[in-house]
């Protein structure tokens, strides 16, 4: 509860014009796009990251995955692949033409010969890789799904096979991995079930 006293010095101060003009206190980066008349305004419009901005965060994360030297997946790339899947699920997939296709090839089988000799975070670095140079492509997302399952991060894993399916909502591997994690997380959640 407030006392009276400072109710009154608290609307005596909203009252009192700011001594600094307005047009000073807001800097404006650049003209708002959809601003035909050029008046300045001192709030700036929402960001949201490009495609480009997308692919360069995944070559980010790409290279911190490569880096590392932890046995596990650390929280920064858990976030960080949340983080980036929920944002490229705001671009329609195919609308844009990816940036370098061939790339993503390539890397999508290296990745995939990676997972083959069981090292997995090289499997996922170059998945990530390769989604820098495609975005949308969901045989790259199925890989790095399928790295973060033998990594053990099965969360990140679940996260990354709903967002192949979205892509591509035919994708077949990824729905039968889906359905089985599905069925053996839901056989595990009951204890009266024998293994």
């Amino acid at each position: 509860m407030h006392d009276r006293g400072t109710r009154e010095s608290c609307s005596a101060y909203s009252n009192r014009r700011h001594p600094i003009p307005l047009a000073t206190r807001f800097k404006l980066a650049a003209p708002p796009a959809d601003n035909a008349r050029q008046e300045e305004h001192p709030v700036t419009e929402s960001w949201q990251p490009t495609l480009d901005d997308l692919a360069k965060g995944l070559a980010d994360l790409a290279d911190h995955v490569s880096r590392s030297k932890e046995p596990a997946l650390e929280p920064y790339v858990y976030q960080n692949m949340r983080d980036l899947t929920y944002q490229l699920e705001l671009h329609i997939p195919g609308l844009e033409p990816p940036p370098d296709r061939e790339s993503a090839d390539v890397l999508s089988r290296a990745a995939q010969m990676a997972l083959d000799r069981g090292d997995e975070r090289e499997a996922l670095a170059r998945a990530l890789r390769g989604l820098s140079f495609a975005p949308h492509d969901p045989a790259l997302f199925y890989l790095a799904a399928s790295a973060c399952f033998e990594t053990g991060a099965v969360e990140l894993a679940l996260r990354l096979l709903y967002h192949t399916l979205w892509i591509h909502p035919g994708h077949l591997a990824a729905r039968a991995d889906l359905e089985s994690l599905s069925a053996f997380l839901d056989d595990a959640d009951e204890p009266g079930r024998a293994a």
